[in-house]
């Protein structure tokens, strides 16, 4: 893996992830409302319904596989959420 091999590399990475999990959110946004509009969808992502921060770390980002049941992604967003799933 690049990061095994420089570690160097590893050095900002936190923030780097920040950053993009920003621009992400935004290309959903516009995404779901481009959809909306082409495809006739009648509902579309806003930013409120995405978390603000990233809810993953960057060492769980870089894990092969990552996987998140909905329960555990809700309750990593608010964890009050989980609740209202059951």
């Amino acid at each position: 893996m690049l990061l095994e091999d420089n570690p160097s590399l590893k050095h900002g990475l936190d923030e780097t992830a920040v950053k993009a999990y920003s621009g992400i959110r935004d290309l959903v946004v516009d995404k779901s409302r481009k959809m909306c509009r082409e495809q006739d969808i009648d509902w579309t992502v806003d930013h409120d319904d995405l978390p603000e921060r990233c809810p993953w770390t960057i060492g769980e980002l870089l894990t092969p596989g990552l996987y998140f049941t909905r329960a555990e992604l809700a309750r990593r967003i608010d964890p009050a959420s989980e609740a209202r799933l059951h």
